[in-house]
């Protein structure tokens, strides 16, 4: 008996030998990075604001020892011997991966870089398999970099004042903007008529005054901006590249997926709050189906407005009203992707009703709400 004790102690000590061996897994050599292909030595980069603005960054490929392909990082240098790190920027196993300016602009930042002024930022990169990387890295390059426009001191909060708004003129009214991208992008729904407005970052006479003007938003002219619009529109900021857009919304529609021609009108409510009443649902078309969404035009541009996921899951139970996040997404194809779920009880339903409101605004994060007015 003790020898076959024996023989099972030393068998599962071979036997948890034998794993740890293969979970201490080591991947071999990592050839270093030989060249630096593009931007080249020097290269002279003025950053621009378009949202789709960006720069390639390129490399020679690296071999590992197990014969698999390695992964690398682009990395970034306040000094050019390689020895103050910035920043990591992944590109996966490719050789090459493409960086917005608005990236770009940050990284400067770290570099002590004024906005509008031109510094020097260093490049280089990396390739590793698992845990081991390679022992060197090309020679950093000198990047001369001119940075946006931007704020020394940008504003952490923003609010929207004047006789052009919906909150009239008084400063202490103002309405204040939803804040997104860790505090770098501004946006609000709100409705404007003739007169002026203002963008403030307070809701005194303390507060400091911003003017959009071409596209872009400026601290040196402060003075308010004169108004001829009229109707509700999206005014969106993008404090680290100073873009500023501001779109009419037209058209916000309720739309049931299975009839999407059927578009039920939104009613603007004030402070970015739509709402709906009495919509009649008709979730048959041969078949049964529940989902719908919100789709709205924004200068004449068509956004859905929808879940974030693109498939909801199963229907919500039936409850007289539920609340649901939305989120600004490309028109689904099929047209049923990332949209919502009536509750069970509307499946397939032809001639039931329902309320809807949809509210974007600072109080929270955008976000619906559906009353199912034949269950109350």
């Amino acid at each position: 008996m003790n020898k076959i004790v024996k023989l099972l102690s030393i068998s599962v000590v071979a036997l948890f030998a034998a794993c740890t061996s293969d979970m201490d897994y080591n991947a071999g050599h990592v050839s270093s990075i030989e060249e630096l292909y593009a931007p080249s030595e020097g290269y002279y980069l003025e950053l621009v604001s378009g949202s789709t603005a960006a720069t390639t960054f390129s490399w020679s490929p690296a071999n590992v020892s197990d014969g698999y392909a390695p992964m690398y990082e682009l990395v970034f240098y306040k000094d050019a011997a390689g020895q103050q790190e910035i920043s990591r920027i992944s590109a996966g196993t490719a050789t090459s991966v493409s960086v917005p300016h608005k990236t770009i602009n940050k990284i400067m930042n770290a570099t002590g870089t004024e906005p509008e002024a031109i510094g020097t930022l260093y490049w280089s990169a990396v390739a590793s398999r698992s845990i081991v990387e390679s022992e060197t890295m090309p020679k950093a390059r000198a990047l001369d970099v001119k940075r946006l426009k931007g704020f020394k001191v940008a504003p952490e909060r923003l609010y929207l004042t004047g006789s052009a708004t919906e909150a009239g003129p008084s400063i202490a009214n103002a309405m204040p903007f939803s804040v997104f991208d860790d505090g770098e992008v501004f946006e609000i729904f709100t409705q404007l008529s003739s007169g002026d407005f203002n963008i403030t970052d307070g809701t005194d006479d303390s507060a400091r005054r911003f003017n959009i003007s071409g596209g872009l938003i400026s601290e040196e002219n402060s003075s308010p901006i004169s108004s001829s619009y009229n109707g509700v529109y999206r005014i969106r900021i993008d404090m680290a590249t100073c873009a500023a857009t501001i779109d009419k919304v037209e058209n916000m529609r309720w739309v049931m997926c299975i009839q999407k021609n059927v578009l039920c009108p939104m009613v603007y409510q004030g402070n970015g709050v739509w709402y709906g009443e009495g919509f009649e649902t008709n979730f048959n078309s041969g078949w049964n189906d529940d989902r719908y969404f919100f789709r709205a035009e924004l200068n004449g541009q068509t956004i859905k407005i929808g879940n974030n996921k693109m498939d909801f899951g199963g229907a919500p139970s039936d409850k007289p009203s539920y609340t649901w996040n939305v989120y600004f997404t490309e028109e689904g194809n099929p047209d049923w992707d990332y949209s919502f779920k009536a509750i069970s009880a509307y499946h397939g339903s032809v001639g039931m009703h329902v309320n809807v409101k949809l509210v974007m605004n600072a109080s929270a994060e955008y976000y619906h709400t559906i009353d199912y007015t034949d269950l109350e």
